[in-house]
């Protein structure tokens, strides 16, 4: 199956990749700047089970032993953002958890997602599974009856 790119522009006042840093103003963190295109390629949900495992790896330092963080920063005096994180730690009350290799590993819970969006992905993953587990059970028929 041919893997489906598409181009999308990004308006100046709704891309946060290519802030500056403030004791260096010439200084750039990112490949893109504002106003610039950006390539987003569609992936498979297996795909996605993928890439959330090898941020899960780079976190926790599973290949090279040595943790990285990759939330993002913000400014001083708040926490940076997670996208997905799994932590090793017990779950506390009615946390996401997952045992693995006779290891606990829980997904905090923040519903207001200001500092964290793990609880929410793994709501849109179960999502998704449910909805290709029932496209498969109830296929669409190959007609489709068109009343006038």
């Amino acid at each position: 199956m041919p893997v489906k790119r598409f181009r999308v522009s990004i308006g100046t006042s709704y891309y946060c990749g290519s802030k500056t840093s403030p004791a260096d103003p010439s200084s750039n963190n990112s490949k893109h700047k504002a106003g610039q295109g950006i390539t987003l390629t569609t992936r498979s949900l297996e795909g996605i089970f993928f890439y959330l495992g090898e941020m899960v790896r780079t976190e926790l330092g599973v290949a090279t032993g040595e943790p990285i963080s990759l939330g993002v920063p913000r400014e001083a005096g708040r926490p940076e953002f997670n996208l997905f994180k799994l932590e090793h730690r017990l779950p506390i009350r009615y946390e996401p958890w997952v045992m693995y290799d006779s290891q606990i590993f829980s997904i905090s819970v923040d519903p207001s997602g200001q500092n964290d969006a793990s609880s929410r992905v793994v709501q849109l993953l179960t999502d998704l599974l449910a909805l290709q587990s029932s496209a498969k059970s109830f296929p669409a028929p190959n007609l489709i009856a068109i009343t006038p």
